[in-house]
């Protein structure tokens, strides 16, 4: 990466490495025909291996690169270098709402609730321009908020965002990112939509009020829809004036998608009205973004058909209806196989996903991925050998050996995962006839 200091690629010269994550690196550059800052990030080499991702990435890029919004960090390019893949972005002089929170921490003091409020107004209105355009985040979270020198939330890394309403395989990228933040039916591997992104907008919403999530990952995972979220409430703990807002956050963190609020602008309006400018401030009278009359296509109205032609009209509504359910069984078939590639990148990126996961430190992260690549795609059998290899990693032998053994019931042919499974079952064996000798 050291090596891009100071070149130029594509009109863009590189200045510095700013941030990594797990979709790639960001550099700070400069647009040399504008002279102006860029945010330039770097596509993982691990992801511009899948040419297909490549091209629907590039496809999103294009679309989002219209989401021209001040709450949103506004996409500038997406160029290729030798064989290097990299997205020019807003830069946006600042810092993430998870290093405010980490800030916080450190001095035991958060938000205040009005400061909260706004934040999530901010947001809510980025997410409400952005669903509009039938285009969903799916990865918001505190690292993917930037909060600028003068005051301002914006919106950033729609790079793994879903266009509403497209082909399936538009969906590059899922679970990418942290399940931290996800919703619980993101968790399951369900589709999301709108309301998993305003799922996510509670939980920020929660942290900055209280300094912790209020929900771990595997409450999300137990979750059950039909019974409402008991959401933790320690007044104490609470910025001052909370109880103005817990039946905003009670809404959207319900684990029923159905009782979340149906869209951004339903969270917007009822802010406005249980808030107003008492916290909001001059917030509270922001129009709630529309799209633009050119982005908005209208039918024209149905006219009257001359009657001489209704009788063929009725035959060829019937020829008509025959022909349309041949291309729904067809199209039935296409989204099915579609939906099998799908998976299998859905668990390749969960597991890859897993071991940097596991490289930084963060393991119950890892665990989580690990296992989100067998329920994907369970016929694997090297996603079950690399669980059984995280469990040896830390210890638990007994769930090392359970996912060494399935992983030979799908590959009896693998030597290696079998030498691993004999070694650990003799330690094993060794180790409790010791125990069952000591007095």
């Amino acid at each position: 990466m050291n090596d891009l200091i100071g070149q130029e690629v594509a009109g863009f010269r590189i200045l510095r490495e700013i941030a990594r994550g797990g979709m790639g690196v960001v550099f700070e550059a400069e647009q040399v025909s504008l002279g102006r800052p860029v945010a330039f990030k770097m596509l993982h080499p691990a992801l511009t291996v899948d040419r297909d991702f490549l091209r629907r990435f590039e496809c999103e890029a294009k679309t989002l690169a219209r989401l021209n919004h001040e709450s949103i960090v506004n996409v500038i390019d997406f160029v290729e270098h030798n064989d290097c893949y990299f997205l020019a972005l807003e830069f946006v002089e600042g810092e993430t709402l998870t290093r405010r929170l980490r800030r916080c921490a450190r001095q035991r003091r958060f938000f205040s609730t009005a400061g909260a409020a706004t934040i999530v107004w901010q947001v809510a209105q980025a997410l409400a321009f952005a669903h509009a355009r039938h285009i969903i985040h799916r990865d918001l979270k505190p690292d993917n908020i930037m909060l600028t020198s003068r005051g301002r939330a914006k919106v950033m890394d729609f790079g793994i965002a879903r266009t509403l309403g497209a082909s399936t395989d538009t969906e590059a990228g899922v679970r990418v990112g942290t399940p931290d933040y996800m919703a619980p039916e993101q968790l399951r591997g369900q589709a999301a939509d709108e309301r998993s992104d305003l799922f996510s907008l509670g939980l920020i919403f929660y942290e900055m009020l209280a300094g912790c999530r209020p929900f771990s990952q595997a409450d999300l995972l137990r979750s059950d829809p039909d019974v409402p979220a008991a959401l933790p409430w320690d007044e104490g703990r609470m910025s001052p004036g909370s109880n103005r807002v817990r039946p905003i956050l009670e809404r959207l963190l319900a684990f029923d998608p159905v009782c979340r609020y149906a869209s951004a602008n339903e969270l917007i309006e009822d802010m406005r009205e249980r808030l107003g400018a008492e916290f909001l401030g001059d917030e509270a009278w922001t129009t709630p973004p529309k799209p633009m009359a050119s982005e908005i296509v209208e039918e024209a109205p149905p006219q009257a058909e001359p009657a001489a032609r209704r009788v063929w009209s009725r035959r060829l509504v019937l020829v008509g209806g025959t022909l349309l359910l041949l291309a729904l069984l067809l199209f039935a078939g296409v989204i099915v196989y579609h939906m099998r590639q799908q998976g299998k990148l859905d668990a390749t990126m969960a597991n890859f996903q897993g071991f940097i996961a596991d490289s930084q430190g963060r393991t119950t992260e890892a665990e989580t991925l690990f296992l989100r690549a067998i329920d994907v795609d369970p016929a694997v059998a090297h996603y079950w050998r690399d669980l059984g290899d995280f469990y040896v990693k830390y210890g638990q032998s007994e769930k090392a050996i359970h996912y060494y053994r399935k992983t030979l019931e799908l590959d009896a042919s693998d030597d290696e995962t079998s030498r691993r499974l004999k070694a650990l079952e003799v330690g094993t064996t060794a180790t409790t006839q010791t125990a069952e000798r000591s007095p």
